[in-house]
């Protein structure tokens, strides 16, 4: 499943994280895969300062495996989500994502975990986002406080069109109520 925006700064890799999070909470293995390869800001969000070290493209090459790449983050004593990142090798992000091999290796690896959350780029401002959407084939759109409908609809037709089944929404960047202070 896809965390989809059609933004920047809408608190979508925030979302991902408190979503992995919880899953991992409830006992279920999780993997979150930051493919947000020009941002990085789940990666950032979780784990701190980002190392260097083999990530999705290492895996889809076969020069690493998956247990040599993905990143353990600790939930307490829940236990701890995996976190794969953009890896070492430089790549062309849509090239890569648009690759066979990149598709079946994301199935391969989704087949090890309850649940895989991709925290990608925004939809609406970076290209090979639809094909991220695409190869999860799930997506929850984030809809952050005073978005336009019209934007929000052409976030869920590009969505449809792509092939990606949106399974809800979620809400963020609400105002508190006064009351509420």
């Amino acid at each position: 499943t896809m965390a989809v925006s059609s933004t920047v700064g809408v608190g979508k890799s925030t979302i991902v994280a408190n979503v992995a999070m919880a899953a991992t909470r409830a006992g279920h293995r999780v993997l979150v895969i930051d493919a947000d390869f020009g941002n990085q800001a789940l990666s950032r969000l979780v784990l701190g300062d980002i190392r260097l070290a083999p990530g999705l493209p290492e895996i889809a090459e076969g020069s690493h495996q998956l247990e040599d790449a993905v990143g353990c983050v600790v939930v307490g004593a829940a236990g701890s989500f995996d976190l794969l990142g953009r890896g070492i090798r430089p790549v062309v992000a849509p090239d890569f994502f648009s690759s066979r091999v990149t598709h079946q290796t994301i199935n391969d690896i989704a087949a090890d975990y309850d649940m895989v959350l991709i925290d990608g780029p925004p939809l609406m401002q970076v290209a090979y986002a639809s094909t991220i959407a695409r190869v999860a084939k799930t997506s929850i759109m984030i809809i952050p406080h005073r978005a336009s409908m019209g934007e929000m609809r052409e976030l869920h037709d590009r969505l449809r069109f792509v092939g990606s089944h949106v399974l809800g929404y979620v809400y963020n960047r609400s105002p508190v109520r006064p009351e509420m202070m």
